[in-house]
């Protein structure tokens, strides 16, 4: 294998060694005048992880790798989420009946607070399990309480608007007869000649519990001026769209799983599987370039998310692995953002952890 990929293998092995560090024991333990131009083997690889855990052991290994991010993508756009949510069958988490909808900016501290929430809902879900009809098992009821809780702090992780940058309406003519306008979805930033494109009604499919098109133009929110499934004039309202969108229940569980585990290794140093994830957040998100208002003028580029999932793997790549921490109290594991050098997520944790620890070093009687 190639050095970058060498070096790859050796942190996903050894738990997030520092890079660094990494270099010094291969230039020490294999001895290769050009280290960057070699090929290794698996061989090569078992020597430098025996050599690496040998000086763990002996205190010469850095605890934790630093990661210095040279950018960290800033975050603006806006989300939606209803007063109130309910789960029907089991299966879907919808807004009850008579919910307001809302639209909410996404700001810094609720987006900390939306990584913390999402990688606490996916550490206390056990993906794979199968019921006796061979769907997923039920909810319990603490996980179904979570799951409100979640949605109604946060709405939903919009896992069908991931890469939906827009909608517009396709005018096929044949002479002077329109032939169809309906709505479809925008799958690339800034609308390219040439895009696929997708029924909106075909892509959202069971995902939308109610009726979107209108007879009228709506009195609030935006609305596209369109023909419905029936062929007729209509108007598409974006607030019904939102309104009346909805989720199943295992998908959600297990992108929150799938977010949980890559903080986890992002945390404790283990960068590579989080970055494909990243990648997939920054092609879902749309640029937006800006001139700022100072002498030197400077651009900036910000990132708008097209899903509260995107927004959170962008939120957690900012926080950066010097950011997080995880809780060492061991009935918690929670991810949290420390101040200084504190070790627990919260006091009762630190408390708890204390009194475990104590309780362990009287004599058995």
């Amino acid at each position: 294998m190639k050095y970058a990929e060498f070096i790859s293998r050796v942190q996903q092995e050894a738990g997030g060694a520092d890079v660094d560090f990494i270099r010094r024991v291969i230039n020490a333990s294999l001895g290769i005048e050009k280290p960057m131009s070699a090929h290794y083997s698996e061989d090569d690889l078992w020597v430098i992880l025996e050599a690496l855990g040998g000086a763990r052991r002996e205190g010469r290994a850095p605890a934790r790798p630093e990661y210095r991010f040279v950018t960290a993508p800033a975050l603006e756009g806006w989300w939606f989420r209803s007063s109130s949510y309910v789960i029907r069958d089991d299966l879907w988490i919808e807004p009850a009946p008579g919910a307001e909808l809302e639209e909410y900016p996404l700001k810094k501290e609720a987006l900390t607070e939306l990584v913390a929430d999402l990688e606490e809902l996916g550490r206390q879900y056990q993906p794979g399990g199968v019921g006796a009809d061979g769907e997923p098992p039920p909810l319990g009821p603490r996980e179904r309480d979570k799951l409100l809780a979640f949605y109604v702090k946060h709405g939903p992780l919009g896992l069908k608007f991931r890469g939906v940058f827009g909608y517009g309406v396709v005018i096929k003519e044949d002479g002077q007869v329109v032939e169809d306008q309906r709505v479809h979805v925008r799958t690339t930033p800034f609308g390219r000649h040439g895009e696929p494109k997708k029924d909106l009604l075909g892509h959202f499919g069971l995902y939308l519990k109610g009726k979107c098109y209108v007879s009228k133009p709506p009195e609030t929110g935006h609305y596209i001026p369109c023909r419905g499934p029936d062929g007729r004039k209509r108007y598409l309202s974006l607030h019904l769209l939102y309104a009346g969108y909805r989720e199943d229940c295992d998908s959600v569980l297990f992108a929150a799983w799938t977010f949980s585990c890559l903080a986890q290794q992002l945390a404790s140093g283990v960068v590579p599987g989080f970055l494909l994830s990243l990648e997939e957040a920054l092609a879902n998100s749309r640029p937006a370039v800006g001139l700022e208002a100072r002498q030197p003028a400077r651009l900036s580029v910000r990132w708008e998310p097209t899903s509260l999932l995107d927004a959170a793997y962008l939120r957690l790549f900012s926080l950066g692995v010097g950011g997080m921490r995880i809780c060492e109290d061991p009935k918690c594991g929670r991810l949290f953002t420390p101040q200084g050098k504190r070790r627990y997520c919260s006091d009762r944790c630190s408390e708890r952890h204390r009194k475990e620890r104590n309780r362990k070093r009287q004599p058995a009687i």
